[in-house]
């Protein structure tokens, strides 16, 4: 859809509408397209990561891997060698 920018001015709730409903919404200034209206893809909360902490808490590539759980283990297991 083109509509020119005095127009937008009045419909700018319906553009926006339809540019959220996936229509390609363009602003034309003298028969020349100068600007689109698109819809802001914002992640949706089921997409969360870590919730509160997904900027604090950063796994390493390998984690959860049997070589990483191995290693892991290990490391566990040396800090009680000699306790016996």
């Amino acid at each position: 859809m083109e509509v020119g920018i005095k127009k937008a001015k009045n419909e700018l709730s319906k553009l926006i509408s339809a540019a959220k409903a996936g229509e390609d919404v363009f602003l034309v200034n003298r028969g020349e397209r100068v600007a689109k209206i698109v819809p802001v893809l914002e992640k949706r909360a089921k997409n969360r990561g870590f919730g509160m902490f997904k900027d604090v808490i950063h796994l390493p590539d390998d984690w959860g891997s049997p070589e990483a759980l191995k290693k892991e283990e290990e490391e566990f297991l040396a800090l009680f060698e000699g306790l016996e």
